[in-house]
């Protein structure tokens, strides 16, 4: 007899970071990140993408200090920073390499604008929204 399983609890997707041989991860997804490049706090909208989803092992990725990144699929994993202001944001982004601020192209080509409290899209995974394209 199988194990009941909540549906949605742990979705199929695996984790999206890789792992120190380069290979993904993998494991069963524990939680999402929202991804977003850019964001205006005065009219509350913005670019986002997919959310990453990360194993328990590697939930600690979004609480990286400011400057930190770590690779996960399509890119690397960090906060983004706002060049007009000069600072690091709370906002977690996904960046085409380790130095330099230009966004993943592989996250980048799956955007969509984002509104401030619709949580209509929030469920949408990097591999779901490939698998849709």
């Amino acid at each position: 007899m199988k194990p009941f399983r909540r549906p949605g609890l742990h979705p199929p997707r695996g984790c999206v970071a890789l792992t120190a041989k380069g290979l993904r991860c993998g494991r069963p997804h524990f939680t999402a990140i929202p991804i977003t490049f850019s964001w205006d706090p005065v009219k509350g909208v913005g670019i986002g993408a997919p959310a990453a989803t990360l194993c328990r092992m590697h939930d600690y990725l979004w609480e990286l200090e400011p400057g930190d990144r770590v690779e996960v699929v399509g890119g690397w994993l960090g906060r983004a920073r706002n060049e007009k202001a000069g600072v690091w944001t709370v906002l977690t982004t996904v960046c085409e390499a380790r130095e330099g601020f230009q966004a993943s192209l592989a996250w980048w080509a799956l955007r969509r604008n984002t509104v401030f409290g619709d949580c209509s899209r929030d469920r949408e995974t990097f591999d779901d929204a490939r698998a849709a394209a």
